[in-house]
């Protein structure tokens, strides 16, 4: 069962920076009122730019936009950064304090019922990172294995500069297997959505 986490008013502590040891958790995570722009994993806490390219930016609404149009089921929710993504230890462990990994996908597609007021907590069915200079080591590094980890069954990097989409899919030794790299034009089929393709030419549109 999802948590749901109301937003405290009290939230008016900056993110401390990335060069420090320190663990930290959802808890502290909820406090700082810069967190859109901070994701923790295993405890770690990473920092997003704060402006992304323009086109990092048309690149996730067209994505978005033609996801909401395509998908035609109420069993899954589509969101897009920030939303907040909570992969708990255990189901039993689900308090803010307990969880020590909290990531705001691009997009991510889930199951309804592991929606809550803040986002996603549990495995989605999809995610798609659209990489940045600043980030791109960590989503195709530290994320692959999260999210494999946790098995999110499809994976898609999108490398918005050369207009490529690589997709990874779970295998049934929950491991990722590459599945094809995209280019420039065709369309992509979705795995856990059987006849939602999505075309690359609308993806990479200006």
């Amino acid at each position: 069962m999802a948590l749901i986490v109301k937003l405290s008013n009290n939230i008016n502590m900056k993110a401390p920076t990335e060069q420090n040891d320190a663990a930290y958790n959802y808890a502290d995570f909820l406090k700082w009122k810069d967190n859109d722009l901070c994701e923790i994993i295993d405890g770690k806490l990473f920092k997003f730019p704060k402006v992304p390219s323009h086109v990092h930016h048309d690149v996730k609404g067209n994505i978005f936009s033609l996801l909401k149009r395509s998908m035609k089921t109420e069993e899954c929710k589509i969101f897009h950064r920030p939303s907040h993504l909570r992969f708990p230890v255990s189901a039993a462990k689900v308090s803010p304090e307990e969880i020590s990994t909290v990531v705001q996908p691009d997009i991510m597609i889930a199951n309804a019922d592991i929606v809550d007021d803040n986002g996603v907590c549990g495995s989605p069915k999809m995610i798609i990172e659209i990489l940045s200079p600043s980030t791109s080591k960590k989503d195709i590094e530290e994320k692959f294995h999260l999210y494999e980890k946790n098995k999110v069954l499809e994976y898609w990097i999108i490398h918005p500069f050369e207009e490529t989409v690589i997709v990874f899919r779970l295998n049934d030794k929950n491991k990722y297997d590459f599945f094809n790299i995209y280019s420039h034009s065709g369309s992509i089929p979705m795995q856990f959505c059987k006849g939602t393709d999505i075309e690359l030419a609308y993806i990479f549109e200006d």
